[in-house]
């Protein structure tokens, strides 16, 4: 049996099916665990939002992303302003 498969389960789902593994071994467990507030040890309860408002993996891809950006930004703005200079 893996009872720690309750603490890992994404889904309820899958919860449910290790508590009941969990339950027919001992009775004991599920009670024990009845008396902790669920969301400090199950993943299924945690919260699926997202914490930040950038998610990027790789940072220095966001950092070159975010040159480019701005060198694209700076260029087009010289492009007006020479337009207007000489036009």
């Amino acid at each position: 049996m893996k009872s720690y498969g309750a603490s890992k389960a994404y889904m309820n789902l899958n919860y449910n099916s290790y508590m009941r593994d969990i339950r027919y071994a001992d009775t004991k467990i599920v009670n024990w665990l009845k008396n902790i507030a669920i969301e400090t040890w199950t993943r299924q309860m945690f919260d699926p939002g997202v914490k930040v408002d950038n998610v990027i993996d790789n940072v220095g891809e966001f950092k070159s992303m975010s040159i480019l950006i701005l060198l694209k930004k700076t260029r087009l703005e010289l492009i007006a302003k020479f337009h207007d200079i000489f036009s």
